[in-house]
């Protein structure tokens, strides 16, 4: 961007700013790098059709996943394939 960035200021529970600093922190990244992609990733979505589909899908595809691994039925499957595949070393 050619712009000079703006400040901009909003306050939000600890328990939000700790996950922020703990995410940012995995990726190597500072809170305020963090924040500025999730919000540069979140107008994104809101403005592009394809993008908002695409993460409408990757949510889809988490969710069912999550229910998979809750229930039991993604160590179901996954024990199955091991029975398929044959011992590995």
């Amino acid at each position: 961007m050619d712009e000079a960035p703006v400040q901009i200021s909003f306050r939000v529970h600890p328990r939000l700013r700790s996950d922020l600093a703990g995410a940012a922190e995995r990726r190597g990244q500072s809170v305020t790098a963090f924040v500025i992609e999730a919000l540069e990733a979140a107008v994104r979505v809101e403005q592009d059709p394809f993008a908002a589909l695409a993460a409408d899908l990757t949510n889809r595809f988490r969710e069912q996943l999550g229910r998979a691994v809750e229930s039991g039925a993604y160590a179901e499957a996954a024990a199955e394939v091991d029975r398929a595949d044959g011992p590995t070393r």
